[in-house]
C-alpha cells in the first residue's frame, strides 16, 4: 500500500513540475487563424478625405466612417441643371413655330381640298 502512495504521490509531483511554466505567460495554443474580409461599397464617388477607421473595427449599420470629396458631382448637378433650364427654354421657344406650323398646315390641307374639287 505505501508503495501505491508513493507511486501517486510521485505522479502528482511529476503533474506539478510538468505544469509550471517558470514564470512565462507562453500561448494556449498556436495555429492559423483566418479573418472574414468585408467590402464596404461607398454610396458615392470621389476622392476620400478623411477616413475615420481602424482595421478590425466593428461599425454599426449607417455608421459615418470617412468624407468623400463630392465637389465633381456637385459640379455635374449644376451642368445637368443648366441643361434642364435650356431644354425648358428650347421647349418654350419652340411652342409659337408649332402653331405657325400647324396654321400653314391646315391651310394646305384646304387648298389641296380647293385644288382637288376643281
Amino acid at each position: 500500500m505505501t508503495s501505491q502512495f508513493f507511486h501517486a504521490l510521485a505522479l502528482c509531483g511529476l503533474l506539478l513540475l510538468v505544469a509550471c511554466n517558470n514564470g512565462e505567460n507562453g500561448s494556449d495554443a498556436y495555429g492559423n487563424f483566418e479573418a472574414t474580409e468585408v467590402l464596404v461599397p461607398a454610396e458615392a464617388t470621389g476622392k476620400i478625405l478623411q477616413l475615420q477607421l481602424e482595421e478590425g473595427s466593428r461599425l454599426e449599420k449607417g455608421q459615418v466612417v470617412g468624407l468623400i470629396d463630392t465637389t465633381q458631382l456637385y459640379l455635374k448637378k449644376l451642368q445637368l441643371q443648366a441643361g434642364i433650364r435650356s431644354v425648358s427654354r428650347k421647349t418654350r421657344s419652340a411652342q409659337p413655330d408649332i402653331a405657325v406650323l400647324e396654321e400653314q398646315r391646315r391651310n394646305l390641307l384646304r387648298e389641296k381640298a380647293r385644288v382637288e374639287a376643281l
